[in-house]
């Protein structure tokens, strides 16, 4: 029987896998288990689908945690990294919320409004 090998476009050279990031590898490595999977499939080697599916459902958690890792501002950001997220975050805001957020904005330029008392 035919078994199913990884493609070149998953599968990472040495130096690929030292200069990625951990979402990029994460990624590379659940296609790898997949298609190792699929593999193991055609060829009938029950047992090595089993492994394999619990190795790419453990790597594809760890992806996920990796990726809101990613996402989720820290100390060590850079302020065009944080500006980045707020900016994503601020695009995907309904309009109601939108206001809110250019009302603090204006608050912060321009100062606290004052209410003349008659």
């Amino acid at each position: 029987m035919r078994t199913r090998s990884a493609t070149k476009s998953t599968i990472l050279s040495p130096k690929d896998a030292t200069t990625c990031t951990t979402v990029e590898y994460l990624c590379a490595a659940v296609e790898q288990l997949e298609e190792a999977v699929n593999g193991a499939s055609d060829s009938r080697s029950w047992q090595a689908v089993g492994s394999l599916k619990l190795r790419a459902l453990q790597a594809r958690e760890a992806l996920d945690i990796a990726r809101a890792k990613e996402s989720a501002p820290d100390e060590g950001m850079s302020d065009v990294q944080l500006v980045g997220i707020i900016t994503q975050a601020i695009a995907q805001l309904p309009p109601s919320l939108l206001d809110q957020v250019e009302d603090a904005v204006d608050m912060k330029r321009r100062g606290p409004r004052l209410v003349q008392v008659s």
